[in-house]
């Protein structure tokens, strides 16, 4: 089991942030997924929360 770091909300409610270690944590949180996933979303779709939150349920991310 990983150990969590201290979340915290993030500055812009709009835009994913994984360089912050507390900020990367509550997005996880939210879109209940895993970092590796939420940061191919971002790779792929850019920072938008909202196009983040589309890609992980699979409407924007590639099959592999």
């Amino acid at each position: 089991m990983r150990s969590m770091a201290p979340m915290r909300a993030p500055t812009h409610y709009l835009r994913v942030d994984l360089d912050d270690a507390a900020e990367a944590e509550y997005w996880l949180v939210v879109f209940d997924t895993t970092r590796d996933q939420l940061e191919r979303a971002v790779a792929t779709v850019g920072r938008d929360a909202q196009d983040v939150r589309s890609a992980l349920v699979g409407a924007c991310l590639p099959a592999n």
